[in-house]
């Protein structure tokens, strides 16, 4: 529900994960793209269903995300297929959840400024932060970004509710 790459949904540990902020503060480890962390504002839906998955008393260093064993999660074709069974369709891939968010963000909300979104994509380097802005824009952008993961919520539920009724 937020547009993150799959390893870092499948590395991200509760030390990451602020629910009361409604944020998630990753840090930069390997097989992330990012060298610096990240604070990332989190849809209203996906807190919901964080603090649904979250233990009483989490181990901070235990995946969000993880298998029994405690190793990240790696299923993902079964995930798809159940995710496909669901939408009722099959024509699509991991990468375009990540696309609809920005794609559909930007048409709904075109007061939401383009940087925002790349950068709740984690994005570091684009035609939007890339250049002069990129040397001297140190700004996190939060406040863009929070308004963004908003407007990404209202998508959301606007299109969810009618699956999980037919669920």
């Amino acid at each position: 529900r937020l547009p993150l790459r799959a390893s870092a949904a499948a590395g991200l540990r509760w030390s990451e994960v602020d629910l009361e902020a409604g944020a998630l503060k990753m840090t930069a480890i390997d097989g992330r793209k990012w060298k610096t962390g990240q604070t990332l504002p989190l849809p209203a839906l996906a807190v919901e269903l964080l603090a649904s998955l979250r233990p009483a008393d989490p181990d901070p260093a235990a995946l969000v995300f993880g298998t029994e064993s405690g190793s990240p999660f790696s299923n993902w074709a079964a995930l798809y297929r159940v995710l496909y069974r669901m939408v009722g369709s099959s024509d699509w891939s991991a990468h375009d959840m990540r696309r609809a968010c920005v794609s559909h963000t930007a048409e709904l909300r075109p007061d939401i400024n383009e940087a925002h979104l790349d950068r709740l994509l984690t994005h570091s380097a684009s035609s939007t932060n890339g250049g002069v802005k990129g040397i001297y824009q140190r700004s996190a952008g939060l406040a863009g970004m929070r308004l963004a993961a908003d407007a990404w919520d209202a998508i959301l539920r606007t299109t969810l509710h009618p699956l999980r009724s037919a669920a």
